[in-house]
């Protein structure tokens, strides 16, 4: 197996974990029993991958088009996938978290990249959910 194919493969598993679980995402531990694919909790169709796939894939096809890191093309991308619904798998969208909802609004407004909260509780989770394009790239 090559490089390629673990990539790939990482990729997948990213997509296949995440349409799995988002259905019980914010749902606290042992509140909710598992009966089947018929199980919903949330807004997206059973085995659509959720926004955390999307901007991974984001990040991912800027880190390749650009050859590295460019956060202004990847502001745009995020902006375009939250905005214009660019990249989602259906016609149901989720809406961005806090933290990121915030840097897309300063980066609507001064086009600069580096423009989310510095405060150390306004730190969510996202940025851990879209990091394996960066650790493949």
């Amino acid at each position: 197996m090559n490089l390629n194919d673990r990539a790939a493969g990482g990729l997948l598993a990213l997509a296949c974990g995440d349409a799995l679980a988002n259905h019980v995402e914010f749902s606290p531990r042992g509140s909710y029993q598992i009966t089947g694919v018929d199980n919903r909790n949330g807004p997206l169709p059973i085995g659509q991958w959720s926004d955390d796939t999307g901007l991974a894939l984001c990040l991912g096809e800027s880190l390749l088009t650009e050859g590295g890191f460019n956060a202004k093309d990847q502001m745009i991308r995020y902006e375009g996938f939250y905005e214009r619904g660019e990249g989602w798998p259906g016609k149901y969208r989720l809406a961005p978290g806090n933290t990121l909802a915030q840097a897309l609004k300063q980066f609507k407004y001064t086009d600069e990249p580096f423009c989310g909260s510095t405060h150390p509780l306004a730190a969510g989770n996202g940025g851990l959910m879209r990091l394996l394009p960066a650790v493949l790239a």
